[in-house]
């Protein structure tokens, strides 16, 4: 995208300074590459920045959660307990709830994305 005016990139400029409050979020990144051309998607007003939306406001993330992640929500030990079962169901379908708002925003269908409908 071509500055073409000093509003233009006084207006850039105040969006790029723009903190996130405190919390979990989740972005997604759709690169194309050529030989002669990387394009990254990014929202049209905020253009220094991938599209994002946040998950909730803590952002520490439990071991049974990073564990929901990294194995697709299957239980690797026997002796987890119906609790962290209960908060690892949350957790995916907080997830799961926000990754499908953050691509409809986008006007990404979910099979363009190659994402699971399981986590």
């Amino acid at each position: 995208m071509l500055l073409l005016t000093a509003s233009d990139m006084i207006i850039y400029h105040k969006l790029s300074q723009v903190k996130l409050k405190k919390g979990l979020y989740l972005g997604y990144m759709r690169l194309i590459s050529t030989m002669d051309v990387i394009k990254v998607l990014v929202p049209e007003d905020m253009p220094n920045t991938l599209p994002y939306l946040k998950i909730r406001d803590c952002p520490e993330v439990s071991i049974d959660e990073l564990d929901a992640l990294q194995n697709g929500g299957h239980l690797i030990e026997d002796h987890k307990t119906s609790v962290s079962t209960s908060a690892r169901t949350n957790f995916q379908n907080l997830v799961m709830e926000t990754s499908k708002k953050l691509l409809a925003s986008l006007g990404i269908s979910e099979s363009e994305t190659g994402i699971s409908p399981n986590i």
